[in-house]
This record gives C-alpha cells, sequence and structure tokens, in this order.
C-alpha cells in the first residue's frame, strides 16, 4: 500500500472529479436550452 504514492491518488479523483463537474455542467447547459425552448413556445419570446 505505501509504494503506491498518495498524490497519485489525489490526482486521480482529483481527474474524475473534474470530468464529473464537466458532465454536469454540460448536462445543465442541455436543461437550460429546453427549458428556453419552452419559454419560447408558451410566451413567443425573441
Amino acid at each position: 500500500f505505501m509504494e503506491f504514492p498518495a498524490w497519485t491518488v489525489l490526482y486521480e479523483c482529483h481527474v474524475i472529479g473534474l470530468r464529473g463537474v464537466h458532465l454536469n455542467f454540460r448536462i445543465i447547459l442541455k436543461n437550460l436550452e429546453s427549458f428556453y425552448m419552452l419559454l419560447h413556445k408558451v410566451y413567443g419570446l425573441k
């Protein structure tokens, strides 16, 4: 266990965390886009 450096584990977690945030951000953007389209249809916004 001690052979495996702790910073590599932290780095892996950091990279995975960043990927997760990026994915969530894209999902949120998609939701905002569809929400805007819904408002556009309902209120006829331009």
